[in-house]
């Protein structure tokens, strides 16, 4: 096979509805099974684009997924950890994402979200894990990359300040 063949079946892509950004990307969509980052242009007022932005994402995702030979829910299932109890559950469903196939995790500090989103990462059962932070530093974020590849599950690092900047 050519090198651009082998490419393709390497490479699985969650295609994107705007020609436009699926040609900018290398595979024709967003890679599978592994680490991407999501943030606004300003991180102190672009935190609900950018969440809009990762549903849209993962109700894309979600609809791809096969469903389980043994009949599990696992095959669409999302882990979404997170420091905030601001997830509305009509808000997901507006965007096309059903409630039930989320798994919310509520940790309080930053290595704990990190930690689930690595440790959600290795169950074949998820079809993604979303983890909001602050930072991602180039140790948890190779980690994360890591786990994601080995495992399958796309990840999403979704961009969050725990204290925004205050505005004038």
């Amino acid at each position: 096979p050519t090198r651009s063949t082998a490419r393709k079946a390497l490479l699985r892509a969650l295609g994107v509805s705007a020609a436009t950004c699926g040609a900018l990307l290398a595979s024709g969509g967003l890679p599978l099974g592994g680490l991407h980052e999501i943030e606004g242009a300003r991180v102190e007022w672009d935190e609900a684009a950018a969440t809009g932005f990762a549903l849209a994402l993962l109700t894309r995702l979600c609809a791809t997924a096969p469903a389980w030979p043994d009949g599990g829910p696992g095959g669409g299932m999302v882990l979404w950890a997170t420091p905030w109890r601001d997830l509305y559950a009509p808000g997901l469903a507006a965007f096309g994402l059903d409630p039930g196939r989320l798994i919310l995790v509520h940790a309080e500090r930053e290595a704990d979200v990190l930690w689930a989103m690595e440790e959600g990462l290795r169950c074949s059962r998820l079809i993604a894990v979303v983890g909001e932070v602050g930072a991602l530093d180039r140790g948890a974020g190779r980690r994360l990359q890591l786990a994601a590849k080995a495992g399958g599950v796309t990840a999403f690092a979704l961009r969050r300040q725990r204290h925004p900047a205050r505005r004038a």
